[in-house]
């Protein structure tokens, strides 16, 4: 059995070598997938000692997402996607009023072509804070998603009022 000092420094630790595979992201892009698998891998055997950590379930479904998102493969591609659900429900149960993990699960949702899904969820967003732009900058991309354009732009301006800047993130289009 693990105490807490231990299971809070192993945990540090699972975040440092997560950290470190996402240096060699940025250095390496053209490796995304195969680091990207690695963290999950590591991941995965960190969850059962770490299972109450709403950050290392977030993390393995952004994680699974990325990984989704260069699979060519449509079966290989949704068991991914199906991953990253679970993941981010495991975290949301967790943390049932993080927006980070909230926004998440929209961004799933788009990726995933459910565009009504994200709108829920960015309303389920705002609902918890009417000042976070992020809120209404996901829900703009719900709206894209949908190609309704107009309401999109409408919430980007929100979003701009808000001072949320975006990097865009050319993997939800």
């Amino acid at each position: 059995k693990i105490n807490l000092p231990q299971k809070i420094l192993g945990q540090y630790g699972v975040l440092e070598v997560m950290e470190t595979i996402e240096s060699c992201i940025r250095k390496y892009p053209g490796e995304t997938v195969a680091y990207s698998k690695k963290s999950l891998e590591t991941l995965e055997k960190s969850l059962p000692v770490y299972a109450s950590s709403n950050r290392l379930w977030k993390l393995a479904g952004s994680v699974s997402s990325t990984i989704a998102v260069q699979e060519q493969d449509p079966k290989i591609k949704m068991d991914y996607l199906g991953k990253s659900q679970q993941y981010f429900e495991k975290a949301l149960a967790l943390s049932p009023k993080s927006q980070e993990i909230i926004l998440s699960m929209a961004h799933l949702d788009i990726l995933k072509k459910d565009c009504s899904s994200a709108k829920a969820r960015a309303d389920q967003c705002i609902a918890l804070d009417q000042n976070n732009g992020a809120c209404y900058w996901t829900k703009a991309q719900a709206f894209i998603c949908e190609k309704n354009f107009a309401t999109a732009e409408e919430n980007i301006e929100i979003a701009k009022n808000l001072n949320f800047e975006s990097k865009y993130d050319s993997s939800i289009q």
